[in-house]
């Protein structure tokens, strides 16, 4: 779907606010495209059709918006009338500390969802903000709560969707407390790997794009940016991985999951259909 779109605003519901320097480059979708075809719609709210009565477009989808790398799509302490499920980009959700630290709290990929709050009035407790161009489906949460009163199945999809968060949240409370530098790191490029492969278009291949800064992997596990560089350069040195210019390549996928503390077996790349093994794929693919 093409960014250069239909970037009217008035279609929007009163009350949205959107970082205001993003506000006028941010795109409104005039209409709501078929729901059907959405790749990341049965790991969302949105869950299947059947689950909201039987329609394409739930009744509580508002429109979809595309954004630009670096945009604030939720602040610390706004209102939660609407939440977002990202469908394309990267984003990253944080808590801005009153000293101006940071603590980086998730990293949001295809299939996340954003800004939701029970509550509908309840103030965000962090910010969320773009990494890359980010396309995301704007929800109401008003419209959704009365959806799911009267389908729980909504309710029941919602809560696997935010477990999927607290999980990471707990691994990740257990990797800062209990774990050394270097699994910190190699833990979080492992997870992000596997989560980044399964919208990958090429989910077999090692390296794939990461478009985050040494600062990024700092404030999210509380390393100074120079402790993450020498992680990084003794990772690279020992022929695990390499971050450099936004691609993230694995060397060794095996030795990586061991220091990570993942059992090899789980790391498992599936060649595609007609290559039985990922060797015979690739030196397929170099005689053409």
């Amino acid at each position: 779907m093409s960014v250069a779109g239909s970037r009217d605003r008035d279609i929007e519901p009163p009350g949205t606010r959107v970082h205001r320097e993003c506000e006028s480059l941010a795109g409104v979708t005039r209409g709501a495209p078929p729901c059907n075809g959405c790749r990341v719609r049965t790991v969302t709210p949105c869950a299947t059709p059947a689950a909201t009565g039987g329609t394409v477009v739930p009744p509580f989808r508002l429109c979809e918006q595309w954004f630009p790398a670096g945009c604030e799509i939720v602040e610390q302490g706004e209102s939660g009338r609407q939440f977002f499920v990202v469908t394309e980009g990267w984003a990253v959700q944080y808590e801005l500390l009153k000293n101006g630290g940071r603590q980086i709290l998730d990293f949001l990929l295809p299939g996340s969802t954003a800004g939701f709050h029970p509550e509908g009035e309840a103030r965000s407790p962090h910010f969320v903000q773009t990494l890359t161009g980010v396309r995301a489906c704007k929800l109401s949460t008003a419209g959704f709560l009365r959806a799911a009163k009267s389908n729980p199945a909504l309710a029941l999809r919602l809560a696997a969707v935010a477990s999927q968060s607290h999980y990471r949240s707990l691994r990740r409370l257990t990797l800062i407390g209990r774990r050394t530098a270097r699994e910190r790191v190699a833990v979080l490029l492992f997870e992000l790997h596997r989560r980044a492969q399964r919208w990958s278009l090429s989910p077999w291949e090692d390296e794939i794009p990461l478009p985050l800064t040494q600062e990024h992997i700092g404030d999210a596990l509380g390393l100074t940016n120079v402790h993450v560089n020498r992680m990084l350069r003794e990772l690279r040195e020992d022929g695990v991985l390499v971050l450099k210019n936004g691609m993230l390549r694995l060397l060794d996928p095996g030795r990586l999951a061991e220091i990570a503390g993942h059992e090899e077996h789980r790391f498992v790349r599936h060649p595609p259909p007609g290559a039985s093994t990922l060797r015979e794929h690739r030196q397929a693919t170099a005689l053409t």
